[in-house]
């Protein structure tokens, strides 16, 4: 990603942030909706889920090393690791993509279909995986 700012976030959530507690000028490096998956510098989502509440792991995600978290409601976080108040964490997540893929030239490829997709996606990768940088879900 090249890190995005914390003043980044503000603006790629122009609207939706209520709050936050500082720290402008610490980055990020990803974006992070599993506490398991966190590393030093990360930026946690806290996103309900059908079975758990990301809000429950925030503590989990920050002692991990996540810099910080967006949260919808009041948590407990170790520290004074900045806390980002929205609405909905996941429009969240979705706003910051959408706000740092138009600050880049990043080539998107999608693949549609009822047969084949994952197949077709794991081949597209592969093959453009030696020349480019590939990120594919």
């Amino acid at each position: 990603m090249g890190g995005i700012e914390v003043t980044g976030v503000w603006e790629g959530l122009s609207g939706l942030l209520a709050a936050s507690n500082g720290h402008a000028d610490r980055k990020f490096e990803r974006a992070v909706i599993d506490s398991r998956e966190v590393r030093e510098g990360d930026l946690f989502f806290a996103v309900r889920g059908e079975r758990e509440d990301g809000h429950d792991f925030v503590a989990q995600a920050i002692e991990a090393g996540a810099f910080g978290a967006v949260v919808e409601r009041p948590v407990d976080a170790p520290g004074a690791a900045p806390l980002f108040h929205v609405s909905d964490s996941l429009e969240a997540l979705q706003r910051l993509a959408g706000w740092w893929r138009r600050r880049h030239d990043v080539k998107v490829i999608a693949v549609t279909g009822s047969v084949g997709k994952t197949t077709c996606k794991e081949l597209i990768a592969s093959v453009l995986g030696c020349k480019y940088s590939v990120l594919k879900s």
